[in-house]
């Protein structure tokens, strides 16, 4: 985990880097999100509302960002989407980011930055964006991020250029 999380540290989101206490609580939230039960979640609602606080100012891109460069996160967010009642508590909750960021004048060009750091297609993402079908946004991100992050992932010079600015 805590490699993961060393990986996580060094990703340059779009208003600077991405403090590590941020990408805790990305981390904690799809992580604790993906290995409970239904159950066992309703009891930890209060406390994912907590950790949730923290990054409710952290930009959808920069949370997708973080929750899929690594294959670890990427199958918790596979997870996730199994999970009907999870799946759309996710979305619900990244989706509300989504409206507001998607209001501004410079998202396109964030989006492509996003893209382009995750090797991903922008144009299929930025006509599901237009369409404001977050839903499939994410399910695209889920299902198209693995296909690029591979040789990413492997090649520590990718993280190695990119600053970190913890808090």
């Amino acid at each position: 985990m805590l490699s993961v999380i060393t990986a996580l540290m060094l990703i340059q989101p779009y208003q600077g880097s991405i403090p590590t206490e941020e990408v805790k609580a990305v981390v904690e939230i799809v992580t604790v999100m993906s290995e409970s039960n239904l159950l066992s979640l309703a009891s930890k609602r209060k406390y994912l509302l907590r950790v949730g606080k923290k990054i409710e100012h952290l930009h959808p891109l920069d949370f997708l960002k973080v929750a899929s460069i690594s294959k670890p996160l990427l199958e918790h967010l596979r997870n996730i989407q199994k999970s009907t009642v999870k799946w759309k508590a996710f979305v619900s909750g990244i989706s509300k980011g989504f409206e507001e960021v998607c209001r501004k004048e410079n998202f396109e060009s964030e989006l492509k930055d996003f893209c382009l750091t995750l090797k991903i297609s922008n144009e299929e993402l930025s006509e599901i964006g237009k369409k404001k079908d977050w839903e499939n946004f994410v399910r695209t991100v889920i299902r198209q991020a693995h296909v690029g992050m591979d040789s990413m992932l492997e090649d520590n010079k990718s993280f190695a250029a990119m600053p970190v600015n913890p808090k």
